[in-house]
């Protein structure tokens, strides 16, 4: 049983949806469902049952929530005692996309286990992050200086998205095709796969007009307002899109294009504890059913 698993039903708990502990949790709902399912089949109950598009805890679901609030604050309990040994402060860095979808899922289960952690976060591209001296960095693309240990966590697939502000989504969805002919692309510079996604479109016998913007929220802030499409890690855009603000339009030969996530540290780092922490922390978030 992974204690994952027992946060996320205590918030699926409190808040009574599967989409809203997603959210917070900065997953996607299926990733909720399977941990709950997990869960569900390690105790050997059923814990939620559905009630028309809601979820409620069943009998035994109230029961077990009390003793998993008491094995998630006895967690919190133990790994605190680790606080004082790693009480220095750390830096560590993240590109801008990183910066809004694993970031604060890192941080926020990093901080729970060391409160008395003094963090400093520096938001950046890649050569600004290493030049100003972090300790470690979510990067998107590997560095060649080999002062740093690299990791590959995990890839996120990518999607086509538009504003879908006045658009009904139970209609059909828009064609890839005219979008990318009637509106410009907009490329978030950070983005490795830009010149695969051109390269994939110009076979397509499409070659729309591209606008780069060096930050991916931006990006998505103008393709909401309509001011073009863009291709994006399906993380990135997944609360745009639950709220509906952004929109998906299928594009089937994007399935073989995929965003790298990267964890990099400095060697004479490695051994302390903090950033060891932050290490199985990313690791159990790309081994297990978080996913």
């Amino acid at each position: 049983m992974d204690i994952e698993w027992l946060g996320t039903f205590l918030l699926a708990a409190d808040t009574l949806s599967f989409r809203e502990a997603a959210r917070r949790r900065f997953v996607s709902q299926a990733s909720v469902s399977q941990q709950v399912a997990h869960l569900e089949a390690a105790v050997g109950r059923p814990l939620f049952q559905r009630v028309g598009r809601r979820v409620v805890l069943t009998e035994d679901g109230e029961q077990f929530r009390i003793y998993a609030a008491r094995m998630v604050a006895l967690w919190e309990e133990a790994t605190s005692r680790t606080a004082e040994a790693a009480s220095h402060r750390v830096a560590v860095g993240s590109v801008p996309l990183l910066a809004e979808t694993v970031l604060p899922w890192l941080a926020r289960q990093w901080l729970a286990a060391l409160p008395g952690l003094d963090v400093v976060v520096r938001v950046g591209a890649p050569a600004e992050l290493l030049a100003a001296g972090v300790d470690a960095a979510l990067v998107r693309e590997p560095p060649t200086d080999r002062a740093w240990l690299v990791e590959s966590l995990w890839t996120e697939p990518v999607a086509l998205y538009v504003g879908a502000d006045g658009h009904d989504f139970d209609g059909p969805s828009p064609d890839a095709e005219h979008v990318l002919t009637d509106r410009r692309l907009l490329l978030d510079a950070g983005a490795p796969y830009n010149p695969a996604v051109l390269a994939l479109l110009s076979q397509s016998g499409l070659r729309p007009r591209t606008l780069r913007v060096d930050h991916v929220s931006v990006v998505k802030r103008l393709v909401a307002e309509g001011l073009g499409a863009a291709v994006l890690p399906v993380s990135a855009a997944f609360r745009e899109a639950t709220e509906g603000r952004l929109w998906e339009v299928p594009l089937a030969a994007l399935a073989a294009i995929r965003d790298p996530v990267f964890w990099v540290q400095r060697y004479d780092g490695l051994a302390h504890p903090a950033m060891a922490l932050a290490t199985r922390l990313l690791r159990r978030r790309r081994d297990g059913p978080v996913g």
